[in-house]
């Protein structure tokens, strides 16, 4: 590790809980994987990916006093639900405590949770690390680990149709911009091959 992640990595150990901090080391070397693969800055996605959960352990009223002082005019729908706040105050926490100003960095951090149309190479890889680090557990994880190393905005549509269905059977809420990426991508990538490739695959590994 370079100096900059090891003091990271430290002051993370002491902003999250264990099984927390065991996920935001497993996306950092996802991320990490999939930049080199890809082509995208493997030190930015490094910090991203270790960084991107910092706020998870936050409290409610914690995330919102962060929100009112330093980023008041958030999406008011965006801030009233809980499972979306750690999105908009890690960047917060990165910018004003750890120092960092990289504006793809704290971008793809901003983005992780919700994605939102036209993202950056840097956005998307993040977001298709979250659901795909080795510590993930559930069906068909293997499928779109390897999709993200081939393609992906394959694996991102995937994962997000898969995300979005999780969301809808649990009946939570949905923020507009998760709806707008996987109308993006109906309406410019071949989603429907993504499908038909993943049903297939997935069907003949069931015995």
């Amino acid at each position: 590790m370079t100096d900059e992640i090891t003091q990271f990595t430290e002051i993370l150990k002491n902003s999250v809980d264990e099984k927390r901090f065991r996920h935001s080391l497993g996306v950092m070397n996802e991320a990490e994987t999939l930049a080199e693969r890809h082509g995208a800055d493997k030190n930015k996605a490094k910090i991203a990916g270790l960084l991107h959960d910092i706020t998870k352990n936050l409290s409610v009223p914690e995330h919102l006093s962060l929100i009112r002082a330093h980023s008041p005019n958030e999406d008011p729908e965006e801030v009233k639900s809980p499972n979306l706040l750690h999105a908009i105050t890690a960047p917060i926490v990165l910018r004003n405590k750890l120092g960092i100003k990289d504006p793809e960095i704290l971008s793809a951090v901003r983005r992780h949770t919700t994605a939102k149309p036209g993202l950056t190479l840097l956005e998307k890889i993040l977001f298709v690390a979250d659901f795909t680090e080795p510590n993930r557990q559930y069906a068909d994880v293997e499928y779109y680990r390897k999709a993200a190393r081939e393609d992906i905005d394959k694996a991102l549509f995937l994962g997000l149709r898969w995300g979005l269905g999780n969301l809808l059977a649990r009946g939570e809420y949905i923020y507009k911009n998760t709806w707008e990426t996987y109308n993006y991508y109906i309406l410019n990538f071949h989603t429907a091959d993504y499908i038909a490739e993943f049903q297939g695959k997935t069907e003949r590994m069931i015995p």
